[in-house]
């Protein structure tokens, strides 16, 4: 058995009113997520956000890294907690702006969902 873990998370944020003095939003971030169990707690994956700029110059609009990290969950207490490290590289990235290299540090309490019984 493959023990893959493998999701994703839309959003779109868009301005439709306001004061003018601004500048119109609309940006799309899709980010995927994939994740190979392995013994002792252990994971490799990615999670990386694809991002794009509707209202960006051509060139300028589109971000889409790609990478791989490690998680580890271990104990503080009673708490499980995940330590997950991320690298990520942008192969597409806006022109004028865009960031190159992603660097990610997360520090996670995994609470239990009050949701089950």
């Amino acid at each position: 058995m493959l023990d893959l873990v493998y999701g994703f998370l839309f959003q779109h944020w868009s301005s439709f009113a306001g004061d003018d003095q601004y500048e119109d939003t609309s940006f799309t971030d899709f980010q995927y997520i994939v994740r190979y169990m392995l013994p002792k707690a252990w994971s490799v994956g990615a999670g990386p956000s694809i991002t794009y700029d509707h209202e960006a110059e051509s060139g300028d609009r589109l971000t889409v890294p790609i990478g791989l990290g490690v998680t580890k969950t271990v104990r503080v207490g009673k708490l499980p907690v995940k330590l997950r490290a991320e690298a990520h590289y942008s192969v597409i990235r806006p022109d004028s702006y865009g960031e190159v290299w992603n660097f990610r540090l997360q520090f996670t309490p995994v609470i239990k969902s009050p949701f089950i019984k």
